[in-house]
């Protein structure tokens, strides 16, 4: 009987071929040129909202402050890196009692990025580094306040005169910056006689 031999190719390890090796390469070039933007539109966009919510947090104190006078601070948080309202509460079951501020329920915490710098002013003096704390006059008058946040991708300074009802937000970088609005004179535009 004759014995068949049966040949086996041994298949060793076997490497990838350069066109694989390219593709893989592509794959990943193409890849990373989808994410890596995503990330760093990221950050703009985090330091962007911190902004937006800070000129927030000021218009809700302009509203509590017009309420009530003297009634409202804005308060930051240094080692929290958070800028919260706060508003002065009396105890109504005892009135003997002193009153107390408290964080406004009504006004989230806004917690600003490690990325981003706050500066504030008061009246055009710069106020401490660290914690601090802008208050209303209870004679109805309320310091004009300046909240400079400076960033990798935001320089931005929020504004609050004495008399405006809203902050005015000034972005240096970003796209579409804001544009002041001029004073309108009522006389010179024939609306002087208007009922309002």
């Amino acid at each position: 009987m004759q014995s068949k031999t049966r040949q086996v190719d041994h298949i060793g390890p076997r490497g990838f071929s350069l066109i694989e090796v390219i593709i893989a390469t592509l794959i990943l070039v193409l890849l990373a040129g989808l994410v890596i933007p995503r990330l760093g539109g990221m950050n703009r966009r985090t330091e962007q909202l911190a902004v937006d919510r800070v000129a927030d947090l000021m218009a809700a104190f302009c509203y509590r402050d017009s309420m009530a006078s003297g009634t409202a601070a804005i308060e930051f948080d240094a080692n929290r890196g958070s800028l919260a309202l706060l508003g002065l509460r009396r105890d109504v079951e005892n009135p003997t009692r002193p009153a107390t501020w408290e964080i406004d329920p009504l006004a989230p915490i806004v917690n600003i990025p490690e990325t981003v710098a706050v500066t504030a002013y008061e009246d055009g003096s710069m106020l401490p580094n660290g914690d601090w704390t802008l208050l209303t006059n209870y004679d109805g008058t309320r310091p004009k306040i300046e909240l400079e946040l400076e960033g990798q991708n935001v320089f931005a300074t929020i504004m609050l005169d004495p008399w405006a009802q809203t902050p005015t937000v000034v972005d240096e970088m970003r796209d579409d910056p804001a544009v002041l609005s001029d004073a309108i004179d009522l006389d010179a535009i024939g609306q002087d006689k208007d009922p309002w």
